[in-house]
């Protein structure tokens, strides 16, 4: 008798303990559906495009400007020659002009004639020039009368001067002006941006090209809270 009032108090515990656990289970699923459904209710996502485009000149130009010596023996030409490099480099440097890097792209040195002594060198330098208006007005400042070449125009866009020009911002502010209208339509208030993803394209143009002027466009897509 006594083994059979345990096992019914056995019986009675785990059908308490049982429905203590499903109840709170069903407690939890009811809160989280009803914190899901205050949720949606209130704030929904709204995901647009924005574009933008911009013509750009480019801020960075590079020139190759070869410069010549002759002298009676090769120590001489070279000596002669980082003179010229010192001179073409000082005039960058005396004017309002940055001169980014200065190196050498090619060098040669050989006789006038095969029945000479004396000895002919030229070489060939690479500047590139940031904040330039005009590239001949830019060359002039560099270039003097014992400048023998000047070729390999290329420009570029600086760092600082994609950043000013940031083409991700420009986009998400177009995107926000479409979100408030669609928001605006809907009778809903445009909320904080949540996410967004920008195809920036500016790490396509870092390479010297011909062209001083790009065209560049992109697009982002960008997640807004949409209230009542």
């Amino acid at each position: 008798m006594n083994n059979m009032k345990k096992v019914l108090l056995s019986l009675s515990v785990a059908s308490l303990a049982l429905y203590s656990t499903q109840s709170f289970s069903a407690q939890s699923i009811e809160l989280a559906e009803t914190i899901k459904r205050t949720h949606t209710g209130n704030v929904r996502p709204l995901r647009v495009q924005g574009h933008a485009s911009v013509t750009l000149n480019a801020d960075i130009m590079s020139v190759d400007i070869s410069v010549a010596a002759r002298a009676d023996s090769i120590d001489e030409v070279i000596s002669s020659l980082k003179e010229r490099r010192s001179e073409v480099s000082g005039r960058a440097g005396a004017s309002d002009l940055s001169v980014t890097t200065t190196g050498i792209k090619s060098l040669r040195v050989s006789r006038v004639r095969s029945d000479s002594s004396e000895y002919r060198g030229e070489m060939q330098m690479g500047i590139e020039v940031v904040g330039f208006d005009d590239p001949l007005t830019a060359i002039a400042r560099i270039a003097d009368d014992r400048v023998t070449r000047i070729g390999s125009l290329r420009y570029s866009f600086s760092e600082d001067f994609l950043k000013q020009n940031d083409l991700c911002d420009m986009a998400v502010a177009d995107a926000r002006e479409k979100a408030a209208k669609r928001a605006e339509a809907t009778g809903h208030k445009l909320g904080r941006l949540v996410e967004q993803h920008c195809n920036n394209p500016y790490h396509r143009h870092g390479q010297f090209s011909s062209d001083p002027r790009k065209k560049l466009f992109t697009t982002v897509s960008a997640t807004f809270e949409l209230t009542k």
